[in-house]
């Protein structure tokens, strides 16, 4: 007998159907999956950057950055600093075009696209920002990013900032962000900055954050950035001295000079008027050199004069051959001559090559033409051989030979030994084959 469901209309069959397959939790259709809200969207594609950026694929090129319908797309080329764009972008937002960019060829593009985004996370997260900017920088970026979000996030908390880049792992990243947050951080409080250096691990994170203070302390309080440079460690003064004191070198370097001499510290007497002497030489060397001989400690004097004198010869080794015929140039020309002799010879190696050889003191004379063959060895060894053939003093000739073969010997042995051959001198000669050979 059949089953009275045999004889059951269509449609009821399909009814019972479906009350059954939902009575048993079992849909007879698949239901299709709902996509996810944008808040977990939004934190999927957080996640994905706390390990950092994604290595860059070679097909793609750099994404445009379209903010929607109701905006043009607007092409990395233009996306600056100053892109309003850029600026109207949300976190979820830097996260999609980041992601994109994991795809997208490496170039100049994608790197201004990547780092405006970057700017533009500083601003909303410093924190996630800084983060992935190390990652990138351990992939092979330039530091720009990682400073533009360290310095975002030192206007915004530079203890915070100060404490995580500390921490980092990797030396050079940790210092380039220390440098940024501390240069941020002293400009407007310069002296809890300061206060906080020593919270920093020992080496080169507290020399990069001295070094950043230390202008920013001078032009906001000049008479407490020298106490605090003058109560730093030995070990911390050089890195901090000549950034403190540069402003102070310009306006008034006679009373820099004066409070140099005078301090205690062997570091902050010689390596800050070493800086000072440079720096004056380059704006005003006449006066420079005037002033070298009023300091009475001949040490200190020494190495005002000879980072005077080199100064001068780097920015115009002319005058600087000038002023060393000069009587009152005398106690310094037996090194000097060939600080002068070297920078001239870069720039005009015929010149300084004549005037070598007219240096009235025969020792003086041989270093000048010593210096003139080594620097003139390196940019031009063909015209410098040709020079040295046709020096007529023997003595000249063989300092003139052991400088090109000593300069020689790095890429031509073989030629810097037969060279060395033709030095008259024997003991010079054997001293330099000695040499050549080991």
């Amino acid at each position: 007998m059949k089953s009275a469901l045999a004889f059951a209309p269509a449609w009821l069959s399909i009814l019972i159907g479906l009350g059954l397959g939902y009575g048993l939790g079992v849909p007879l259709h698949p239901q299709t999956e709902q996509p996810a809200s944008s808040e977990e969207s939004a934190s999927l594609e957080r996640e994905e950057f706390e390990n950092g950026r994604g290595p860059r694929n070679q097909e793609t090129p750099a994404p445009s950055l379209d903010l929607g319908s109701d905006s043009s797309p607007i092409h990395s080329r233009n996306v600056g600093r100053s892109s309003s764009a850029v600026s109207k972008l949300s976190l979820e937002q830097i996260y999609a075009k980041l992601k994109e960019l994991n795809q997208a060829l490496p170039g100049p593009a994608t790197e201004r696209l990547e780092e405006a985004l970057v700017e533009r996370w500083a601003a909303l997260d410093p924190r996630g920002a800084a983060d992935y900017a190390v990652q990138a920088l351990q992939q092979g970026a330039n530091d720009r990013m990682l400073r533009q979000a360290t310095q975002a996030w030192a206007r915004q908390n530079p203890q915070e900032a100060a404490t995580w880049a500390s921490q980092l792992n990797s030396p050079s990243a940790r210092d380039a962000a220390i440098q940024s947050i501390y240069g941020v951080w002293s400009s407007t409080q310069a002296a809890q900055a300061a206060q906080s250096i020593f919270s920093l691990p020992p080496g080169s994170a507290q020399t990069s954050a001295v070094a950043a203070i230390g202008a920013n302390y001078a032009k906001s309080n000049l008479g407490a950035a020298l106490q605090w440079l003058g109560s730093l460690p030995t070990s911390l003064q050089g890195a901090a001295v000549r950034n403190t004191l540069t402003s102070w070198y310009r306006t008034d370097p006679t009373s820099a000079a004066q409070w140099l001499v005078q301090q205690p510290s062997p570091i902050l007497r010689t390596q800050g008027l070493a800086s000072l002497a440079e720096n004056w030489s380059r704006r005003d060397p006449a006066t420079a050199l005037a002033y070298a001989q009023k300091i009475t400690d001949p040490a200190l004097q020494k190495i005002f004069m000879r980072e005077t004198v080199k100064a001068y010869a780097q920015s115009d080794p002319r005058a600087a051959a000038s002023w060393l015929a000069q009587p009152q140039a005398a106690a310094y020309t037996a090194w000097a001559v060939r600080d002068v002799a070297s920078r001239w010879a870069y720039f005009e190696p015929a010149s300084a090559s004549a005037w070598a050889q007219t240096v009235p003191n025969t020792a003086q004379r041989k270093q000048a033409v010593s210096a003139v063959a080594t620097s003139w060895a390196t940019t031009d060894p063909q015209r410098a051989a040709q020079w040295i053939r046709s020096l007529a003093d023997t003595s000249s000739r063989d300092q003139a030979i052991a400088s090109f073969g000593r300069v020689l010997v790095r890429t031509d042995p073989n030629s810097a030994r037969i060279w060395v051959g033709q030095i008259t001198d024997p003991e010079l000669k054997k001293r330099m084959l000695t040499s050549l050979g080991k």
